[in-house]
């Protein structure tokens, strides 16, 4: 039986421990939606979304990830054939991350005007952030949640992910492009040796090409001037009686102004 992750719920079944996550970090993502953190958008405001997420279940939530050497996830959103993503080595990551974060502040988000300028900006922001992979998990809800309350608070525009959890079919979309983009720099990085994994890449970035849904284009659409953000009809954030479908498609709406947000420690 496979390991599962020391939870404080003493919960010892994967299945079980998976449906008790979505149920907590949905809570999780409520409380950040009414009550945003405050920070500096660097590591220590990157690692205290990610504890405010999982901090009622998991007793190392918010930690970076510990475990050295080779790190990869089994992923096959929308059935398809099933293939390795490769993230950042532990302790590259405990280096670079900081790094990423700290150019991220130098970029001039409030320069941008338009999605159509922000979406490349932002989207190469999001992959190498996803890249690094900072967190044993929960990295696309924290990055979600992240990357939103940057745009709203830096820009003049606003970031919705709502449209990428109506279906299950935009939900492995997303998945799809957002690994791509993972492979990209793990294939720079000549992390991926394996025969198999080399094809698994070009497979992935096949289909992403041939659907023409890219990061890059499905956070273009989730960008829009303050003024005119919508979610999607029956997203959950506007509606905390539904439950997110997965635990790895979590999203939420327009955050509120800065007043009254917390400070990451």
């Amino acid at each position: 039986m496979a390991d599962v992750r020391p939870n404080k719920l003493g919960i010892t079944d994967e299945v079980e421990l998976r449906a008790a996550e979505a149920e907590y970090s949905h809570r999780g993502l409520l409380e950040l939606r009414l009550n945003p953190i405050r920070g500096n958008f660097d590591l220590k405001h990157l690692q205290a979304v990610n504890h405010c997420i999982f901090k009622k279940i998991y007793p190392d939530a918010g930690e970076l990830r510990q475990i050295k050497g080779l790190w990869r996830k089994g992923r096959s959103p929308g059935g398809m054939v099933p293939y390795n993503v490769y993230y950042k080595p532990a302790e590259e990551m405990r280096v670079e991350l900081p790094e990423v974060l700290a150019a991220a502040k130098e970029i001039p988000w409030e320069s941008y005007e338009t999605a159509t300028e922000m979406a490349p900006v932002l989207a190469t922001l999001y992959g190498k952030l996803d890249y690094q992979h900072g967190f044993a998990d929960g990295n696309s809800r924290t990055l979600r949640v992240f990357t939103q309350q940057l745009v709203s608070e830096k820009s003049k525009l606003q970031l919705s992910w709502g449209h990428t959890n109506v279906t299950q079919k935009a939900r492995d979309t997303l998945y799809l492009a957002r690994d791509a983009v993972v492979l990209g720099h793990a294939l720079a990085d000549h992390m991926i040796a394996y025969e198999t994994d080399l094809r698994g890449t070009v497979r992935v970035g096949e289909t992403v090409r041939r659907s023409g849904q890219s990061l890059q284009t499905i956070i273009e659409r989730g960008l829009t001037p303050l003024s005119r953000v919508q979610e999607p009809t029956g997203n959950y954030a506007e509606n905390p009686t539904i439950k997110p479908e997965s635990p790895r498609a979590i999203v939420f709406a327009t955050l509120p102004p800065d007043e009254g947000h917390r400070k990451s420690p």
